[in-house]
């Protein structure tokens, strides 16, 4: 099913109602060092079981670790951010895949309900909370990385779209966009900063975010 704006409307709220109940309680380089030795060719599936449902979650969990290998270097490229880990929240969407414990020189932590709370007070710029939404389709991938720091604080989103390459049978980067939250001057949210493939584009009112 396509991202659309009531997935993420529905998962920011999951998030809203856990940070409250805590008060009461141009394309990557194929080369680049992920540990994992990912590359964009999904089908190269050597050594993994033949069976249908085990082979999908192999090319799922691959193109899930290649957009945060992808996020991580747009992030870096934006402002020379360098990630120790990156929380992300298993929440009722995400995929039961496994991922690599270490992307990029980032460590990658999957929390439960309960540890995205308890990990409340490590959340920071170079280690923050993400609320990670995909959909991977037979001809296209669509990510968005929501992330906050410190604690539960919205700080931008990350959105990377991808065509599938029947060549090489992975997916290509398309577009990198990154929609950074800006307040105004009495702390509330005023628009987005809009950055596309690493280049800032302009500004976006608040209510248009999810055209």
């Amino acid at each position: 099913m396509p991202i659309n704006k009531l997935n993420l409307i529905i998962l920011m709220a999951v998030i809203t109602v856990t940070a409250c109940s805590n008060v009461g309680a141009d394309n990557i380089n194929k080369n680049r060092n992920v540990s994992t030795n990912l590359s964009r060719n999904i089908q190269n599936t050597d050594s993994v079981p033949t069976d249908s449902i085990i082979l999908w979650k192999h090319k799922l969990a691959k193109t899930y670790s290649i957009a945060i290998s992808d996020y991580l270097d747009a992030e870096n490229k934006k402002d020379k951010t360098i990630f120790d880990t990156l929380f992300i929240g298993k929440q009722v969407e995400f995929p039961k895949i496994e991922l690599p414990k270490e992307i990029n020189g980032a460590k990658i932590i999957l929390l439960n309900p309960e540890e995205i709370i308890r990990s409340k007070p490590l959340y920071c710029k170079t280690s923050p909370y993400i609320n990670l939404i995909g959909s991977v389709e037979k001809d296209k991938a669509e990510f968005i990385f929501v992330t906050f720091y410190p604690d539960f604080q919205h700080q931008y989103d990350c959105y990377l779209n991808y065509i599938y390459n029947s060549k090489n049978g992975g997916f290509d980067l398309l577009e990198i966009r990154i929609e950074i939250l800006i307040l105004n001057k009495d702390g509330k949210a005023d628009h987005f900063a809009i950055y596309e493939n690493g280049k800032y584009i302009g500004n976006k009112p608040i209510d248009n975010k999810n055209k």
